[in-house]
């Protein structure tokens, strides 16, 4: 027979079947510890089985009062050395008498030994059947009768007797990616001895959970299945463990195949490389050189709406939560993730999705923000992206694009896309921002816009950076939700402060570009490039 597999800190379990008279009419599972004795012990009664006349006499009592009483019957035993928990589960027919009884030894030598070095209570020990978690069920099918253990309630997520079982019931809590396995084992089992699997199963408070089951069939003369009977063990922690670890395992493996691919990009991007050394690495990676690609750069911020959970203190939590968006957007297969920096970088093929043009990659990268939102809603995402023909050729230069392009969005108060085609004046001010001379022009006139705004609590350089960007002071004023005639106010009060007029196009085109160098400075992802 084979191993159930399921049981907890490997459980030793015998389950086997006895009438009225004490002989034990069939073995229905047994574990590697009751091998030997499963083939000794089969149509003897207790007193051919080689316990002592205490012992089966305590038996018989037990027994008798299942088949008096028709409730189950739990007892303990201590044979030599080794420790059992019995349990008597009464086997009805159509009338309601008890025809046999199902019976359940489990080997709890290691549990009461523990019990004992630490000083276990009584009340752990009765708590035993809920640790096993080991159910029986029973159908009369002819008849529509059904029995339930108060075990297997519990693994349904049921309150024992608080619904009436029936066979119906518990195909009804069967998950539905298993059902069609469920059925099939059903029918197959019906000209076998038992059937053996595990499925999920969707409990009664709409957890989903997982159970392992030995199903046994009767059939009549004609070949119908006339009874189906058997145990269940919920293995939903066993099965998280195996997820979680199977999981981390996975995790572990890409994490150094991302930290690799990482490295060898990355010197593509900050050294210089002939193509043929660029279009050899790609295609080491797995990248298409002779196919056009478009490059995005995504930013991750912590929305401060959400508070950091510490999953393990001695890694940071914002690592981790990166790290876990890489390995989403890696099983998307959408293109090739690596990490620059503390982004994300990804290397797009242009298809069918995201075309050669530039309105289809906009929406390309509006509908991957959403989804990284609404997946990730700890984070603020902006995303940088532009299209490119040759990769090998412009592998660098798209990067430096699109990561210009996400610094732009960055500069957003929300989640944000921007192609590199649209950043405007913003393309001519990333030269300038290490250039002293500009930078203390900036600082003369929008630093100290900015200044007076922060010492007196007023609005100037916001009104400013809309009179630059609109075309008319009403269209501001809309904007801005004020009146007209403070815009007008607001405007005079700047053009003092500064000393300039805003009426001189000139004038409004080079403040608009000291705007976005002072934007651009204070951004956190330019502090860093530039330091």
């Amino acid at each position: 027979m084979s191993n159930i597999g399921a049981i907890e800190n490997n459980e030793e379990v015998l389950v086997l079947r006895i009438d009225h008279k004490n002989t034990i009419l069939q073995i229905l599972y047994y574990t590697q510890t009751f091998r030997r004795l499963s083939e000794t012990i089969i149509h003897k009664n207790f007193q051919d089985i080689g316990l002592t006349k205490a012992i089966y006499k305590e038996c018989e009592v037990h027994l008798k009062q299942v088949f008096v009483t028709l409730k189950k019957e739990t007892f303990r035993l201590h044979i030599g050395k080794r420790y059992y928990h019995i349990f008597y589960l009464p086997e009805c027919k159509g009338n309601g008498q008890v025809e046999n009884v199902l019976t359940i030894v489990r080997d709890v030598t290691k549990e009461q030994n523990t019990k004992k070095k630490w000083m276990m209570n009584q009340f752990q020990f009765q708590m035993s059947e809920q640790i096993s978690r080991v159910g029986y069920f029973d159908h009369d099918i002819p008849h529509g009768n059904s029995y339930w253990s108060e075990q297997q309630y519990k693994n349904f997520g049921y309150i024992p007797n608080n619904v009436t079982p029936t066979r119906e019931l518990f195909l009804s809590h069967i998950h539905p990616d298993d059902w069609d396995r469920m059925q099939t084992v059903l029918v197959e089992s019906s000209g076998k001895s038992y059937a053996e699997l595990t499925f999920r199963l969707i409990k009664a408070d709409g957890t989903v959970g997982w159970l392992y089951s030995r199903i046994n069939s009767i059939t009549n003369e004609q070949g119908c299945c006339i009874r189906r009977f058997g145990i269940t063990q919920d293995i939903t922690e066993q099965k998280q463990a195996e997820e979680r670890i199977q999981r981390v395992g996975m995790e572990l493996a890409f994490a150094s195949q991302l930290y690799n691919r990482s490295t060898h990009l990355n010197k593509l991007l900050f050294n210089e490389n002939s193509v043929e050394q660029i279009t050899r690495v790609l295609n080491e990676v797995g990248i298409d050189t002779q196919a056009a690609h478009c490059c995005v750069v995504i930013k991750l911020t912590e929305s401060l709406a959400y508070k950091t959970e510490l999953i393990d203190d001695t890694i940071d939590p914002m690592i981790e939560r990166k790290q876990s968006v890489i390995i989403w957007l890696e099983k998307r297969e959408r293109g090739l993730v690596w990490r620059c920096r503390d982004d994300i970088v990804i290397l797009v093929p242009l298809s069918d999705y995201i075309a050669t043009n530039k309105q289809s990659q906009i929406q390309f990268a509006n509908d991957m923000t959403v989804e990284i939102e609404k997946e990730f809603p700890y984070f603020i995402i902006n995303v940088g992206i532009t299209g490119m023909s040759s990769i090998a050729a412009n592998f660098r230069d798209s990067y430096e694009k699109s990561y210009r392009a996400a610094v732009i969005a960055e500069t957003m108060a929300s989640s944000t896309a921007i192609h590199y085609d649209d950043i405007g004046l913003y393309e001519v001010a990333f030269p300038l921002l290490q250039d002293k001379n500009t930078w203390e022009m900036v600082e003369n006139t929008i630093g100290r816009l900015a200044g007076h705004d922060e010492a007196r609590g007023s609005n100037l350089l916001i009104t400013l950076e809309y009179i630059l960007e609109q075309a008319s002071l009403k269209t501001v004023a809309q904007q801005l939700f004020i009146h007209h005639n403070t815009v007008i106010w607001r405007k005079r009060k700047i053009e003092m402060f500064l000393g300039m007029s805003l009426d001189k196009m000139e004038m409004k085109m080079l403040l608009l570009l000291y705007i976005k160098i002072w934007n651009l400075k204070k951004c956190s992802s330019v502090k860093t490039l530039l330091n």
